[in-house]
């Protein structure tokens, strides 16, 4: 018959067991894990990609837009001041 003694040297063995093999099975785990995140980050990457290019040509044509109508107005009320100091308007 074991005894306590020998209960707890047998329970040391396997608890060492256990952890070695619940280790090496963890670093496999993060090892899988940071390979597949790693090809989700590459995909997420290559989707993004024509996104980004999309925003840069609307913001240019944004910006070419502004630049035309705040051209367009200044030119505008340049010519409807010339007008009412014509006709002797003054405006407020």
């Amino acid at each position: 018959m074991l005894t306590k003694t020998d209960l707890r040297q047998i329970e040391g063995v396997v608890n060492k067991v256990v952890k070695k093999e619940l280790g090496a099975g963890l670093g496999e785990v993060r090892k899988e894990f940071s390979v597949g995140l790693g090809e989700v980050r590459k995909e997420f990457k290559k989707e993004l990609a024509p996104i980004k290019k999309d925003i840069t040509k609307i913001r240019s044509d944004i910006s070419t837009m502004s630049s035309f109508f705040d051209n367009e107005y200044l030119h505008l009320r340049s010519r409807v001041e010339k007008i009412e100091e014509h006709i002797g308007f003054s405006s407020a």
